[in-house]
C-alpha cells in the first residue's frame, strides 16, 4: 500500500532551519561563556531580555508622546503670536513710512516757504502728531516686540527730538542730509523686523515647496 505523504511548505522548513541555526549559534556562545546550557536557563534569559527591551521601547514611546503633546501645545500659541507679530509689523512699518512721509513735506514746505515764522507753527503740530501717531503704535505692540525693534524705533524717533527741529534742517543741503538718514533708520528698522520674523529663511522654504510642486512642474514643462 502506497501512503501519500503531503510536502511541507518550503517557508516552513526554512523557518524551521533558522531557529535550529539560532540554536546552535546561541549554545556556542554559551559555552564560549563557560555557561551550561540548560533549556530553563535560556528561557529565563530570554524572558528577562524581552522584558527589558519591553520596558524601555515603552519608556522610550512614552517619552515621545510627552514631547509630542508638549510640542502640540505649544505650537497653536506660536502660530497666534506669529499672526499677531505679522499686523503689528504691518501697522509699525505702515504708520513710520507715512509719518516720515509727513514730516519730509513739512521740512520742503519750511525750506521753500518765504512765511517762515508764519507757518512754523503749524509744521511743528504736524510733525508732533505724525510722532505721536508712531509712539502710539509701539506702545500698543510693546507686548510683542523684542529690544532690537524697539531699539531701532526709538533711534528713529530721537531723529525728532529738537524743539528747533525745523530751524535746524532750514537749507536745501541739510533738508536733504536729513531726510537721507530718516530713510537710513527706516531701512535699519525694516531689516530688524525682517530679522525677527526670519523672512528669509521662510521665503527660501516657501521657494523649495513651490519648487517641488507637481503642479509647478507640469506648468513649466506646459511652458
Amino acid at each position: 500500500m502506497i501512503t501519500e505523504t503531503k510536502e511541507t511548505p518550503y517557508n516552513f522548513i526554512s523557518l524551521l532551519k533558522l531557529i535550529l541555526v539560532l540554536l546552535k549559534l546561541f549554545k556556542i556562545g554559551c559555552l564560549l561563556i563557560n555557561l551550561t546550557f540548560k533549556p530553563l536557563t535560556f528561557f529565563f534569559i530570554a524572558m528577562n531580555t524581552l522584558t527589558v527591551i519591553g520596558a524601555i521601547i515603552s519608556f522610550a514611546a512614552l517619552f515621545i508622546s510627552a514631547l509630542a503633546f508638549l510640542q502640540s501645545r505649544k505650537l497653536p500659541n506660536e502660530n497666534k503670536i506669529f499672526e499677531e507679530k505679522i499686523k503689528a509689523y504691518l501697522d509699525l512699518i505702515k504708520g513710520v513710512n507715512e509719518a516720515a512721509n509727513i514730516i519730509s513735506d513739512c521740512i520742503d514746505v519750511y525750506v521753500t516757504s518765504s512765511k517762515k515764522k508764519e507757518i512754523i507753527d503749524e509744521l511743528h503740530e504736524e510733525i508732533d502728531n505724525a510722532i505721536f501717531a508712531i509712539e502710539d503704535l509701539r506702545n500698543n505692540s510693546l507686548i510683542l516686540l523684542p529690544d532690537e525693534v524697539v531699539d531701532k524705533l526709538d533711534e528713529f524717533l530721537k531723529l525728532f527730538d529738537n524743539q528747533e527741529y525745523l530751524q535746524t534742517y532750514s537749507t536745501s543741503k541739510k533738508s536733504f542730509e536729513h531726510q537721507m538718514e530718516i530713510d537710513g533708520r527706516f531701512d535699519k528698522l525694516v531689516i530688524v523686523i525682517r530679522q525677527d520674523l526670519a523672512i528669509d529663511k521662510l521665503n527660501n522654504g516657501l521657494r523649495k515647496r513651490i519648487s517641488g510642486s507637481k503642479v509647478l512642474k507640469k506648468l513649466n514643462n506646459e511652458i
